[in-house]
């Protein structure tokens, strides 16, 4: 005697539970990409501000605090949490798989948010370092316009 299987063999909660576990994998595998994207991006804005951006083509970026980067940090952070949200969602019950599956997205999700914020931190310092470096500029600039005024020697 044979005998057809319709439906589901999980229960609906089981079912549930593991349509938001693969949706969060799914998140956390494009949002790894995304990090790394970002980090290079740091690395190229830190490389191109160091040597003043002579010879780049305009297409590079130009400070380590482009609002590129920023936008990207932000979406990034804010993926992160609303699927650190959806895991926290997930009913484990009784099923050993989902627990241990659950587990491993938590841990993987919460070394991904450390490490987003050290990018955000790291962009901070260099936004903080990039307006201070264009503050004395700018300040060298109005003494030298100021002495060229009134002839006095620059030093």
């Amino acid at each position: 005697m044979r005998f057809i299987w319709e439906g589901d063999c999980l229960t609906p909660t089981e079912r549930d539970s593991s349509d938001k576990l693969a949706s969060v994998e799914g998140t956390l595998g494009e949002l790894e990409d995304t990090l790394e994207q970002i980090v290079v991006d740091m690395k190229i804005a830190t490389m191109n501000s160091a040597d003043g951006g002579e010879g780049r083509s305009s297409s590079w970026i130009k400070s380590p605090y482009d609002p590129d980067i920023q936008k990207a940090l932000a979406v990034a952070s804010h993926r992160l949490d609303a699927a650190a949200a959806l895991l926290d969602s997930v009913v484990a019950g009784s099923n050993s798989e989902t627990k241990l599956t659950r587990r491993e997205l938590a841990l993987r999700a919460t070394k991904m948010m450390a490490k987003c914020d050290g990018l955000v931190v790291d962009f901070k310092k260099a936004k903080a370092t990039e307006e201070c470096s264009r503050e004395r500029f700018l300040a060298s600039q109005r003494i030298k316009s100021l002495a060229s005024e009134r002839r006095l020697p620059v030093q």
